[in-house]
């Protein structure tokens, strides 16, 4: 099987209400994502498919510019800081979980995996995501691989 990989950014903010250091206040991040994928079967010309077909499958999943949140089981700081950002009408997105790299890489392959299969070309290749690299910050990633 042969892959290819394209990263792109995205600047989000969030907190981790209850952890016990400063990731517990409000920060912002310039994310880095890797994305893999790969086929058995590529194009005429080698290919396993156009890097900006991918960049457009990544991109439409990404929450550039929008504050991040667990709006499963939301703190009462999360709450009230979601309450305020809507009466504003700034860009908010909630996750079913605590927004870790570790979760959000995760959800990142689950969910480009769907972009992915809701393209009848690309699933009549058999193209397939192989796993997601989130960087957080310039030295710190998490990594999520297909099981």
């Amino acid at each position: 099987m042969v892959t290819v990989t394209r990263h792109a950014e995205f600047e989000a903010a969030h907190l981790l209400p209850e952890y016990p250091g400063a990731c517990a206040n409000l920060h912002g991040h310039t994310y880095k994502i890797e994305v893999t994928v790969g086929c058995r079967e590529r194009t005429q010309w080698g290919m396993v498919l156009d890097f900006k077909v991918l960049d457009q499958i990544i991109k439409r999943v990404l929450p550039d510019h929008k504050y991040l949140y667990n709006e499963a089981n939301p703190s009462v700081v999360e709450q009230e800081l979601v309450e305020v950002l809507q009466k504003h009408s700034k860009a908010i997105q909630g996750f079913p979980f605590d927004t870790s790299a570790e979760n959000m890489s995760k959800w990142f392959l689950t969910h480009i995996r769907d972009e992915i299969n809701k393209d009848s070309e690309l699933k009549a290749k058999g193209v397939q995501i192989k796993k997601v690299k989130l960087w957080e910050t310039t030295n710190s990633f998490a990594e999520c691989e297909v099981d």
